[in-house]
């Protein structure tokens, strides 16, 4: 009975569908989107996350069907009030009314609440639901001790519903693998998509991931997510009702000028690439409804704040390092580099590649180079080939007649993030490339490889057969590593103004510098990470001499190791400063970890550079000259890096004392810092 429901439903959107469009109705007349909408609003939890996904892509189904469709991500249809405040009060055991003038379907309880007797569970509750999402619906709430809840509330029988469209999808997907003949276990992404949909249905699971989500991405410094409060959550195991802390945000529609949505764009992309390809803990439903905008407020910088973790995914070391191979194959047209990413991530067979003959399915080993050449004829022949996921998977699935290609469970959620992300993306500027985007973590993810495979992979890319470093590939790294997420927006963040091309030029100037600083700071905080272990080692095998000379040199890679060393020597003494100001301003905690941070980074390079010297030392007169002429150059640096710290200081006592109404872009400024000589 429910397949012929799925089947009922969805045919008549299909035959609308297809009835406009042959028509050619215009699209400010057209209904499907809104039919589309309302059949699978009808068909329940899992069919609402599949339009959820549809709405981030007009590209796929149209303008009118993707705004149609997007009100599912914060106005699915409600189900009764009365039955949600029902739940709330058994799944917290509250026999009383749960507010102040508040209905509720208890009589006995309702004429408490109409005399003003007794005590309620909230000091306040939205009389109806201010949000509706598939698995359920929102209502806000204040605590008697004024705090501003969440209150998620399941939506009844939403287990049933659940487990039978998973019954639904996997007799669906059995039957496509007779009728494609494919060798493929489909119901094996049925069984994956089906539990991490059934995760969703745990509260005190969301909860849990939420919080592993903050700690994961803290470093990040703009990622947060709402923090559970238990007292009003219903019983492990159990729970139908959920309480989180309110956010005060704003989602990406709602912002009002082209900056504030091309920052929350950034923001959002970088998050998520950073959970692909190095976290490795996966929000997979970020569409608009559950991001928001945070307002920066009390020193703190705005935040991306994202919502509801019932549907999350973990990627293994070994894919995390696929991926971000594949990313820097795509940037670099590296189709050679990429098919063997997509053997690493699972897309083509352990054993080998394979062709298939269109007509009897049949598959016989080819040769790698030769499924290189089909994909880059596909990519480069589809729009955004090469700078968008959505067009990398049209693209391998209009090869999969012809050359055997895998779906791993794992990858129908992550292609679900991504094609939401990049629709998101898109809304901020059409020209987004998400792989320049998740360049700087791909890199990040090659320094500090998980597996044994990836050790082996960073030791060969920087060191030749004699342990002397490959300048040059170093050197792609460190580049990579100091990108921006900006330089994946071509749109300007200034809303139409007019822009001078010196002012555009300093801009690119100052973020160049910010992004080389940065990456600094990455690469150098790398070293006191417990990620950073095949790093340290690569470090340490590294020829002294060889390593001696590049840094005192006047190549441009030696210059940029010495701008590195500083920029890591400033950032050492300025987070020790913060941290002494801290404790004054009783703010040490995240101060001191920082510090923490710094203080093993320079521990490990402490260790690396000691035993570095050692061989110099006990390397003869080329080994003595190198030492001498390096600790020159480190007096340097290190005389550097102090001037850098005293200007920035000097420069905030200066811009503090200025006059609001003084234009501090001309006022005076403190001299540059001393330039680190090169020695031969």
């Amino acid at each position: 009975r429910r397949a012929a429901a799925i089947a009922s439903k969805l045919g008549w959107a299909r035959r609308v569908w297809i009835n406009e469009e042959r028509r050619n109705v215009p699209e400010d007349k057209r209904t499907r989107g809104a039919v589309l909408r309302s059949a699978l609003s009808a068909l329940g939890p899992v069919f609402v996350k599949a339009g959820q996904t549809l709405a981030q892509r007009p590209d796929l189904v149209g303008d009118e069907a993707a705004d149609a469709l997007r009100r599912l991500q914060e106005e699915n249809a409600q189900f009764d009030d009365a039955l949600a405040f029902q739940t709330i009060a058994d799944d917290l055991s509250w026999d009383g009314p749960l507010a102040p003038n508040h209905w509720w379907p208890n009589p006995r309880a309702a004429m408490a609440s109409a005399s003003q007797a007794g005590e309620t569970l909230f000091a306040a509750l939205s009389p109806t639901a201010i949000a509706s999402a598939s698995l359920g619906q929102v209502y806000k709430a204040t605590t008697h001790d004024g705090r501003e809840l969440a209150v998620k509330v399941m939506r009844p029988r939403a287990i049933y519903q659940v487990a039978l469209d998973y019954v639904c999808w996997t007799l669906a997907l059995k039957g496509l693998r007779r009728l494609w003949k494919s060798q493929a276990d489909l119901s094996e992404i049925a069984t994956y998509v089906g539990e991490c949909v059934w995760a969703e249905l745990d509260y005190h699971e969301e909860a849990a991931n939420a919080a592993e989500f903050r700690r994961a991405h803290n470093f990040l410094g703009f990622v947060t997510a709402p923090e559970a409060v238990y007292e009003y959550t219903g019983p492990r195991g159990t729970a139908r009702v959920l309480s989180t802390l309110w956010v005060h945000g704003s989602t990406l529609s709602a912002l009002p000028t082209k900056s504030q949505r091309v920052s929350f764009a950034r923001m959002a992309t970088e998050a998520c690439v950073c959970q692909l390809v190095f976290t490795g803990f996966v929000h997979c439903d970020p569409h608009e409804g559950n991001l928001l905008m945070v307002p920066a407020t009390d020193g703190e910088p705005e935040k991306l704040c994202f919502l509801d973790f019932g549907l999350v995914s973990r990627v293994e070391p070994h894919i995390m390092e696929g991926f971000a191979r594949g990313v820097r194959c795509m940037i670099g047209g590296d189709y050679r580099g990429l098919v063997g990413a997509f053997r690493d991530v699972g897309f083509t067979p352990a054993d080998g590649y394979y062709r298939r003959d269109p007509v009897t399915r049949e598959s016989t080993p080819c040769e790698a180079d030769e499924l290189a050449d089909a994909v880059r004829n596909a990519l480069e022949g589809e729009s955004g080939g090469t700078t968008r996921f959505g067009a990398l998977a049209t693209g391998l699935g209009s090869l999969s007649t012809r050359y055997r290609f895998l779906t791993p469970p794992y990858i129908v959620l992550l292609c679900r993030t991504f094609l939401t992300l990049e629709g998101l993306a898109s809304k901020a500027d059409p020209e987004f490339n998400i792989y320049l985007a998740a360049l700087p973590y791909a890199v990040r993810r090659a320094l500090a490889p998980a597996t044994k495979e990836g050790s082996e992979a960073l030791r060969n890319t920087l060191l030749d057969e004699s342990n002397r470093i490959r300048w040059a590939r170093f050197q792609e790294l460190v580049d990579g590593a100091s990108a921006s997420s900006d330089v994946a927006f071509n749109s300007r963040d200034h809303d139409d103004e007019v822009v001078s091309w010196e002012d555009a030029a300093a801009e690119e100037e100052k973020a160049s510098s910010s992004g080389k600083s940065d990456a600094a700071g990455r690469l150098m905080g790398l070293f006191g990470s417990i990620e950073g272990k095949p790093l340290r080692a690569v470090t340490r095998a590294a020829d002294s001499i060889d390593l001696a000379k590049a840094i005192t040199g006047s190549s441009a890679t030696a210059r940029s190791l010495r701008e590195s060393g500083t920029a890591a020597l400033a950032s050492y003494m300025t987070a020790f400063f913060r941290f002494r100001k801290a404790e004054l301003a009783h703010e040490a905690a995240v101060e001191a970890e920082r510090s923490r941070e710094a203080k093993r980074s320079a521990l490990a390079l402490k260790v690396l550079a000691v035993g570095h010297l050692r061989n110099l030392a006990n390397g003869g007169l080329r080994g003595v000259y190198q030492l001498v002429m390096l600790v020159l150059v480190g007096f340097v640096m290190l005389l550097s890096a102090f001037w850098r710290v005293v200007s920035d200081v000097f420069v905030g006592i200066w811009s503090g004392r200025q006059s609001p109404n003084v234009n501090r872009s001309s006022g005076s400024t403190p001299p540059p810092p001393p330039v680190i000589p090169a020695v031969s």
